[in-house]
Formats: structure tokens, sequence, C-alpha cells
């Protein structure tokens, strides 16, 4: 059974931190967001996560950088974030290590932050199984919210649900995910 963020009962969300692999693959125009898109179909999973009263790292990557590269920062992301939940999500400069950690630690129920782009770091396309594990230990649960990229088999959707499952947790796919998969069975079992 394909096990989704609906089948999770909300109270056992609360005060958990869970970690949202979404799909905030946007294009920037001038450092802004040009098309917010993808950013508001990832919002039902985000505000069910909030008013469960889980705290929500949110992993995302933009663009194929080869390394860091400024042009392809989330920092914008996070601004339009911001104004589309109309609560401050504070953008975590890195996407792994021990600034990922402090944020985490920091964070109050209903809080959400943005990681940086997890292309930034090596590890993400080849599936890296301590990459997946560094960022499995920033929290409890894994929701895969990122239907555009969840036939890839890297570190922030593959291997982070094994690390999250292996450290007692639980991964589901996000609503969003949810859909797209219910959409795609449809058409699969009763084409036009």
């Amino acid at each position: 059974m394909k096990r989704s963020l609906s089948h999770l009962d909300p109270d056992t969300l609360a005060g958990r931190t869970v970690l949202l692999r979404a799909d905030l693959n946007v294009p920037l125009t001038d450092g802004r967001v040009a098309d917010d898109q993808r950013i508001r179909a990832s919002l039902p999973t985000l505000e069910h996560l909030r008013g469960a009263g889980a705290r929500v790292v949110v992993l995302s990557h933009l663009g194929r950088p080869e390394g860091p590269d400024p042009a392809y920062s989330l920092r914008p992301v996070a601004e339009a974030l911001t104004t589309l939940v109309g609560v401050p999500v504070r953008f975590v400069p890195e996407p792994v290590g021990p600034l990922c950690a402090e944020a985490v630690a920091a964070m109050e129920a209903g809080e959400v932050a943005l990681l940086e782009n997890t292309r930034f770091h090596p590890g993400e396309t080849s599936n890296d199984p301590e990459l997946a594990g560094a960022w499995a230990i920033l929290g409890d649960d894994f929701v895969n919210d990122a239907f555009g990229t969840a036939h890839r088999a890297h570190a922030s959707n593959v291997g982070l649900a094994q690390a999250i499952r292996a450290r007692g947790g639980r991964a589901v796919a996000g609503l969003l995910l949810e859909r797209e998969l219910l959409y795609l069975g449809e058409a699969l079992a009763d084409p036009e």
C-alpha cells in the first residue's frame, strides 16, 4: 500500500520535525521568482504540516548547478514562500551541515525553514548515503511532494526516505504527489 500524508493522523505530527522534499524548481528573473506555480502547488502539503504543529524543513533543487552558484540560490524562493504562506520562512544558506542543524534545532512548532539548493552538494545526484544520513538526522519524518523529481535516485528523495525509515521515522508521499499518482493511475487504468 502506498502511504501518504493523508494516511497519517495529524496529531502524530505535532512537535515533530518533518523534512519535506518539494519541487521548487521555478524560473527566476532578475533574482525574483518569475512564476510561482510550483510553489503554490506545494502549499497544501506545507499548510497541512504546519497546521498539525510540525516543524517543516523544506528541501528542493533549483536548476542544474555544478556546485554552489549564487545564480541558483533558493533565497528568492524563500522570499516568495514567505509571501505565499504569510509567515516568515527561514532561509538556511547551506544545504547541509552545522548551520542547518542549528537552524532546525531553533525552530518552533509550525515554523518553516528552506535549506539552500540540494544540488549545491555533489552527493545529491549520486544518492550519497552520507548526505542522506546527514539530512535524516535533522528530522523525524519525511514527506516527498516532488513529483517532478520522484523518479530520480537522488539523496534528497530516495536516500533520505531510506535513511529516515532506518531511524524509525515515517516516509510518505505528500498531498501533491498523492494527487499526481492518482491521476496517473486513472489514466493508465482507463485511457481515453
